[in-house]
C-alpha cells in the first residue's frame, strides 16, 4: 500500500477513535449533569429582596403505610433511650432498606446516615450520596439541604466548595426546608455584614426564621427569641423561647435556665431559682434525646406570672408530664380474660390490663357525692361499719373499683345496705396498666421515650378552637382532612395543656398562616396527674409535688 494511503487510513482510524471517545465523554458529561449533585443552581444571594415561605410537609410525597410501620420499628431499635451497644444497627439497616424499597423517603434519608457512619452496613459515602440524591429526586427540600452540607464538608467524591454549598442551601430554603431556612435566616438576621459569618439582611432573615419556626424548628425559635429580646419585645421573646422548648430545643431550655437564673430582662420578676431548676432538667433531657418534644410544658412549667405547680423533684416525672400523650396501646383480642374484664359498667377493666399495686398518684379520702378530683378507678367502703354486722362486712368485701372521670360525683350501689345513713368513703386506685402476661401492641413512640400512654376519657369531648376550653387538661388539635393546610398542621404532637375557661392557642401566634382558630377541633385527652383545688388536695393529689416555699 502506498505510503500516502497508509497515512490516510491511520488518520481515519484515529478520527474514529477520537469520535468514539468524544461520544463517551459527552455521554458521561450528560449523565453527570443529570445527577442531582451537579444541578446548576443560582449563586447564593445574601442580599435578596424577597422570600416566599413554603413548608416542607406540604410538598413531600406521602409515606406508604406498610413502609411507615417498618420505618418506625427501626426508629424504636435506634431509640435514644437505649445505650449505643444495645442498638442492633444491622437490623435497623435492614428495616430501613425494606421501607426505602417501598418508596419511604425518610427511611432512605436515615439509611444514608448509616452508610455515612458505617453503622449496620459497610461504610460507603458514595452509596450514601446516591441515597441523598434519590430523596432529592422525590422533591424533599431537606435532601437538597443535606447535599449542601456534603459540599461544605467535601464528603466522598465531592470536592469541598462553599459557594456550591450555599447555592444548595438557598435552593432548599426556597423549596421549604426548615433546616435551610433556619440556617440561612440566622446568617442574614444581622445588622452588620461580615461574610461569610453574617450579612445585614434582617427583613429576609427574619422571614426565613419565622417560616422555619412555623414548621417546628427549635433552632429558629432560639434565633427569633434572642432577636426579639434585642428588639426589647421581651414578652414575645419569652413566648417564642418557651415554644422552642416545646419543639425540643435544648438550647432554648438552656437559654431560659440562664434567663431565670440571672434574672435578666426576659424574667418579668427577676431571678427565679425554681424555674431555673426545671429548665435545666429539661435542657439536659433534650440534649440526651433530641427526638423528645414537650408540647404539654405549660402543665409543669408555665411562664410567669402563672404560679408553678407542685413538683417532688423527680426529674423523669417532670419530663414525662411535659411529653405528648397517646392513647393506651390496644390489647390483642387474644389477651387473657380476667374477672375484672367480665364486669360491666364502671367496674369493667379491659382485658390485658389491671390496676397497679400502688396508684400512680396519691389522692386523699373522698366522700360520697364528692366530685372525683382525678380520673381513674375508685374503691368504696363503709367509713364506720358495725363490727357485729355481717351485712356490712359482706358489703365491703363485695365492692369492686369503679371508674369515674374527673369531676364526676362518686357514688356506689346501696341496695344491700339496710342503713341509709351509712357514710361511704372512696379511695383512689389509679389507672389500669398492662398485665405482665398480656402483650399489647407496642407503641414505638412510647418505646422511644417521646410519649406516654393515657386512657382517653369517654365519652369523647371535642370543641371548636374559637371557643374557651370547657375542661382543664391536655387537648389535641386537628383540622379537617380536606383543609388546605392539613398536611402541615395535623400532627400527633399538636397538643397543649390549658385550664378550663381559657382560650386555645391561636395558630397565628405560631406563625401558621392560613389557619383560623375556628378551623381547629380540639380533642380532650383527660387530665393526667391533675392539679386540684385547695392547697392540701393540691399536695396530696399531684404527682408534681415540689413547689417554691411560701414566705
Amino acid at each position: 500500500m502506498p505510503t500516502r494511503l497508509k497515512f490516510i487510513s491511520a488518520v481515519l482510524v484515529l478520527a474514529c477513535v477520537l469520535a468514539g471517545l468524544s461520544f463517551l465523554i459527552a455521554r458521561h458529561m450528560h449523565e453527570r449533569a443529570e445527577l442531582p449533585r451537579f444541578t446548576k443552581l443560582d449563586r447564593f444571594d445574601p442580599y435578596r429582596k424577597t422570600f416566599d415561605c413554603k413548608h416542607q410537609a406540604e410538598v413531600v410525597p406521602p409515606l406508604p403505610p406498610e413502609a411507615d410501620r417498618l420505618f418506625h420499628q427501626a426508629l424504636a431499635l435506634d431509640s435514644y433511650e437505649l445505650w449505643p451497644q444495645e442498638r442492633d444497627y444491622a437490623q435497623i439497616a435492614r428495616l430501613y432498606q425494606q421501607a426505602a424499597a417501598m418508596g419511604h423517603w425518610k427511611a432512605e434519608f436515615n439509611l444514608a446516615g448509616l452508610y455515612f457512619r458505617g453503622q449496620g452496613v459497610e461504610q460507603n459515602t458514595e452509596k450514601a450520596t446516591e441515597l441523598i440524591e434519590s430523596v432529592m429526586k422525590k422533591g424533599v427540600p431537606d435532601a437538597w439541604d443535606a447535599m449542601g452540607s456534603l459540599y461544605m464538608n467535601g464528603i466522598g467524591s465531592l470536592k469541598q466548595d462553599a459557594t456550591v454549598a450555599w447555592a444548595f442551601w438557598q435552593r432548599a430554603a426556597d423549596m421549604g426546608s426548615p433546616n435551610a431556612q433556619a440556617y440561612i435566616g440566622e446568617h442574614l438576621n444581622a445588622r452588620i455584614t461580615e461574610p461569610p459569618r453574617v450579612w445585614a439582611n434582617e427583613e429576609i432573615g427574619r422571614k426565613m426564621l419565622e417560616c422555619a419556626f412555623a414548621q417546628g424548628s427549635g433552632k429558629a425559635a432560639l434565633e427569633l427569641g434572642v432577636s426579639l429580646k434585642f428588639d426589647k419585645d421581651y414578652e414575645r421573646a419569652l413566648q417564642i423561647l418557651q415554644e422552642g422548648v416545646k419543639l425540643g430545643s435544648a438550647d432554648c431550655a438552656g437559654y431560659l435556665s440562664a434567663t431565670f437564673g440571672l434574672g435578666d430582662r426576659l424574667a418579668p420578676a427577676g431571678k427565679d431559682e425554681w424555674r431555673r431548676q426545671r429548665y435545666t432538667v429539661l435542657s439536659d433531657a433534650l440534649e440526651v434525646n433530641p427526638d423528645l418534644r414537650l408540647p404539654n410544658l405549660d402543665k409543669v412549667l408555665p411562664l410567669p406570672p402563672a404560679e408553678l405547680p407542685y413538683w417532688n423533684g423527680d426529674k423523669q416525672l417532670l419530663i414525662d408530664a411535659a411529653k405528648a400523650v397517646v392513647p393506651m396501646p390496644a390489647t390483642p383480642a387474644s389477651a387473657p380474660a380476667s374477672a375484672a374484664s367480665q364486669r360491666t359498667g364502671r367496674a369493667r377493666i379491659p382485658a390485658g390490663f389491671e390496676l397497679p399495686s400502688q396508684p400512680q398518684i396519691q389522692v386523699g379520702l373522698r366522700f360520697e357525692s364528692d366530685p372525683a378530683p382525678v380520673a381513674g378507678y375508685w374503691l368504696a367502703h363503709l367509713l364506720h361499719p358495725d363490727p357485729a354486722s355481717h351485712a356490712h362486712a359482706a358489703w365491703n368485701a363485695a365492692q369492686a373499683p369503679l371508674r369515674f372521670e374527673h369531676g364526676e360525683p362518686l357514688t356506689a350501689e346501696r341496695t344491700s345496705l339496710d342503713d341509709p345513713r351509712a357514710l361511704l368513703g372512696f379511695h383512689y386506685q389509679g389507672e389500669p396498666v398492662a398485665t405482665a402476661t398480656s402483650t399489647p401492641e407496642a407503641d414505638v413512640r412510647i418505646l422511644r421515650g417521646i410519649a406516654r400512654a393515657v386512657v382517653i376519657p369517654r365519652p369523647l369531648r371535642q370543641v371548636r378552637g374559637d371557643r374557651p376550653a370547657p375542661a382543664t387538661g391536655i387537648w389535641l388539635a386537628t383540622v379537617a382532612a380536606d383543609h388546605p393546610r392539613a398536611r402541615l398542621f395535623n400532627d400527633w404532637q399538636r397538643q397543649c395543656y390549658i385550664d378550663a375557661g381559657t382560650r386555645y392557642p391561636d395558630p397565628r401566634e405560631r406563625l401558621l398562616a392560613g389557619i383560623e382558630p375556628g378551623d381547629i377541633t380540639w380533642h380532650w385527652c383527660g387530665q393526667p396527674n391533675p392539679i386540684v383545688g385547695d392547697r392540701d388536695a393540691h399536695i396530696a393529689a399531684s404527682a408534681l409535688s415540689l413547689s417554691p416555699p411560701t414566705t
